[in-house]
């Protein structure tokens, strides 16, 4: 038998557990989580690896999405095309798009990043043997700009020695194009660049090079462990179906999709890359508690017609806000409270997964009407996996009943799933484990949803 330990740290939580391993199969045998101490994340880990560890020999595991996560800068050429590669290579590998630029860089797109720069700026633009104009001109005024980032070139591989030679002075990683012809995507060999950097380069700035040093145990980005996973279970587990999972936090909402496809159908035009069988999307806006009055701005008509039926007054609700950005670790006491932390859930969650979902419009050409339709089509996906803190502990939480609330006609998102809770926030601890024991941590997977099928609310 084995002892292994994984925790996460997140931006409001620190969580892990504690399981044993026999035989290819993962026990759970204890829980911890404390607050995250974004000034001190070594504090936190080592609170929650007491709890647990009781002295016992184990193997730890660990990922983090704290102070932020990995925020990436994105820079390409046109928006359907390159960017959307490079945003895709970007966010598939656990990072948060936190600008996206396409064309040429200005002096103002340069000025913001100065004032706030990115951990990774990754510059992409043209096919192979394709357009070199741009990718020459946001090189240069990067190089102008003296901005002290990693900058990862995945671009137009024609021009990869003029590109080194204007970002000479800095910190440059050249790697194969994201986009070398069109409709074929490479996003591998960016993925792989940007985890190297985040353990080489970033572990340090976010404080978690202690822990490292400390346990010499290298820290996964919570997302990209959580894809990885999610592949995982579709692959092996093809008898599981398709299904989605949506993972609320306090800065962000991540969705995954699995499954899902684009359309084959003669009147329905496709438009932009071919969307990935595992894609996973995420809102930096969508949080519920660092970017809850950043929900209330983009979700603004929705919520306020929420607490018009629940003859809540916006002022009270205004005020929360304000409560609970002064104290990420703050947990509703009064009854109206737990209306508006359950108001803003379904703002996140309606509102990260519309983002998410394609859309689809009718058009008009010379041959007819047409369905224009762009990502991915996820009317059929079976089910849906609530986790994250607000999701884990809400067993009564009804995610359609909300999406149907505000849902656009245009919108694809699930129509009628089962809806699945992982009540213990399991998910991106067995993230962790599945790499090195994925047969373990799938079976236990789909054990926790087994389990959890008991509280599955029939949303159709």
């Amino acid at each position: 038998m084995k002892n292994i330990i994984s925790i996460d740290i997140g931006s409001t939580y620190t969580k892990g557990a504690l399981f044993s391993l026999v035989e290819n199969t993962l026990s759970l045998e204890k829980s911890a989580s404390v607050p995250t101490t974004p000034d001190n994340l070594l504090s936190c880990f080592d609170e929650v690896l007491e709890r647990l560890s009781a002295k016992k020999k184990h193997e730890l595991f660990f990922s983090s999405s704290a102070k932020g996560g990995l925020k990436i800068a994105a820079i390409g050429l046109v928006p359907e095309l390159t960017l959307s590669a490079a945003k895709e290579a970007a966010i598939s590998a656990g990072a948060r798009v936190s600008e996206l630029y396409s064309y040429k860089l200005c002096e103002n797109d340069i000025s913001a990043l100065s004032k706030n720069p990115p951990d990774i700026i990754l510059l992409s633009g043209g096919t192979d043997g394709g357009s070199e104009t741009y990718n020459l001109h946001n090189a240069a005024m990067l190089a102008k700009a003296d901005i002290k980032t990693p900058v990862i070139y995945a671009g137009n591989r024609c021009i990869s020695s003029e590109i080194e030679r204007i970002l000479s002075g800095t910190e440059l990683y050249i790697v194969e194009n994201v986009l070398p012809g069109l409709e074929m995507t490479s996003p591998e060999p960016t993925r792989e660049k940007i985890r190297e950097v985040f353990l080489s380069k970033i572990t340090a700035g976010k404080g978690l090079d202690k822990i490292v040093e400390k346990t010499s145990a290298e820290p996964w980005p919570t997302p990209y462990s959580m894809l990885e996973y999610l592949k995982e279970i579709y692959e092996f587990r093809p008898d599981f179906g398709d299904f989605c999972l949506v993972d609320m936090g306090g800065a962000t909402t991540d969705v995954y999709s699995c499954g899902g496809v684009s359309s084959s159908s003669s009147t329905v035009i496709q438009k932009g890359l071919p969307e990935p069988q595992v894609k996973r999307s995420v809102e930096g806006d969508m949080g519920m508690r660092k970017s809850a009055s950043a929900v209330f701005e983009n979700m603004n008509a929705e919520i306020s017609e929420s607490l018009k039926q629940a003859n809540l007054p916006v002022s009270l609700f205004e005020k929360y806000l304000r409560k609970i950005d002064g104290d990420s670790s703050y947990l509703p006491q009064t009854e109206n409270e737990h209306v508006f932390e359950k108001i803003l859930a379904e703002a996140c969650f309606s509102g990260s997964m519309k983002r998410h979902a394609g859309t689809e419009e009718e058009i008009y050409t010379p041959q007819g009407k047409f369905m224009l339709r762009k990502g991915k089509d996820l009317r059929e996906t079976g089910k849906l996996i609530g986790t994250g803190g607000y999701l884990a502990k809400m067993k009564s939480f009804s995610p359609l009943d909300c999406m149907k609330a505000t849902e656009k006609k245009s919108s694809l998102i699930p129509l009628a799933p089962d809806y699945y809770v992982d009540e213990k926030y399991l998910f991106p601890l067995l993230a962790n484990i599945s790499f090195k024991y994925p047969e373990a941590a799938v079976n236990k997977g789909i054990e926790v949803l087994s389990k959890a099928k008991q509280q599955v609310l029939k949303c159709h």
